[in-house]
């Protein structure tokens, strides 16, 4: 019987009576925060392990003697060593879902932004003229051209009447009817009145928008962060904010998580940061259980899942991709 090993998963009564189908094929271990000590002594018999943000390095992966793969919850894998995990045969495997959710928890952030949501609130029973920016008509800049980037893209068009733009290493090789007009970063940067970043944290994203980058964007311009923290020079977001070339940030996701009480950009009236949960629905999580579920049992089978990562780095024995069937 195989074991499978739930880290830092969300679970909820939904997606528990999905993964709970895994039994029939092993025993699942939930790691909650209160017993994290037990992975250590589990961790060597471990199957298949199921994580969303907990950081495994070579070591983790190294005690791991009878790991099959890692099933990732969502389709960021910066917090593991791809590379190790290459070098040893494991197969990390990500799990779409939630690209819906995250395109609508963009626009509200775009909104909320852009209408000074917060301030309003705080300041309900206030007198003050607190004006926001309507988006219609206003230019949409998307870094990234992925499954999110793409629902993002029309429902901007679509919805609210926006010009969307957008730059990826790839756009200009995108066949077919789009939402969007492909572009350059410096376009992208200079016609934007939102800039919504949508692109995987790799070391040449690290700092893509670096102090040079946000002050070449647009005067009162909006910068969205639904990917990854590090994607933004935070210190110099806080000085360009603080100043007030831009209108505002929104921003699931920050460079050090959990989100430290500390962290400047708390002190900002006109960032709205939301603790990497914002694209959580139970909808996106069922949809994610589901995939996670699939690609665990063909892992088991020996198969590589579709949305396997580093299929290319494996042993070529191992490079048979699956076929779809259901859990």
């Amino acid at each position: 019987m195989a074991s499978f090993g739930f880290l830092d998963v969300t679970i909820t009564p939904e997606t528990r009576e999905i993964f709970e189908n895994l039994s029939t094929k092993g025993e699942l271990i939930f790691f909650a925060e209160e017993n994290m000590s037990r992975l250590e002594n589990e961790l060597p018999g471990l199957d298949i392990v199921f994580t969303r943000l907990y950081r495994i390095d070579c070591s983790f992966l190294q005690r791991a003697k009878n790991i099959k793969g890692i099933v990732v919850a969502g389709v960021g894998a910066d917090h593991i060593d791809v590379e190790c995990a290459s070098k040893l045969g494991i197969p990390i495997t990500i799990s779409p879902g939630n690209e819906k959710s995250t395109a609508e928890a963009t626009v509200l952030l775009m909104l909320a932004v852009a209408r000074q949501l917060p301030l309003k609130n705080k300041n309900t029973t206030s007198s003050a003229n607190l004006l926001g920016k309507e988006l219609f008509g206003k230019t949409l800049g998307l870094v990234g051209t992925g499954r999110v980037a793409k629902h993002v893209a029309h429902i901007a068009a679509h919805g609210l009447g926006m010009r969307v733009i957008a730059t990826s290493p790839r756009v200009f090789e995108k066949k077919g009817k789009a939402d969007w007009e492909p572009a350059d970063m410096d376009k992208v940067i200079a016609e934007s009145d939102v800039v919504s970043l949508h692109c995987p944290l790799t070391p040449s994203t690290w700092h893509l928008f670096d102090e040079t980058r946000l002050r070449r964007m647009k005067k009162d311009a909006i910068l969205i962060n639904m990917a990854r923290g590090g994607i933004i020079d935070e210190d110099a977001l806080f000085r360009v904010l603080k100043e007030g070339h831009l209108m505002g940030a929104g921003l699931d996701v920050v460079k050090e998580e959990p989100l430290r009480e500390d962290n400047p950009l708390l002190q900002l009236e006109n960032v709205i940061v939301t603790p990497h949960r914002l694209t959580q629905t139970t909808e996106s999580l069922v949809n994610q259980a589901r995939a996670m579920c699939q690609s665990a049992i063909d892992l088991l089978q020996g198969r590589i899942p579709e949305t396997t990562i580093n299929v290319d780095a494996l042993p070529r024995d191992q490079k048979q991709r699956t076929d779809d069937f259901s859990v």
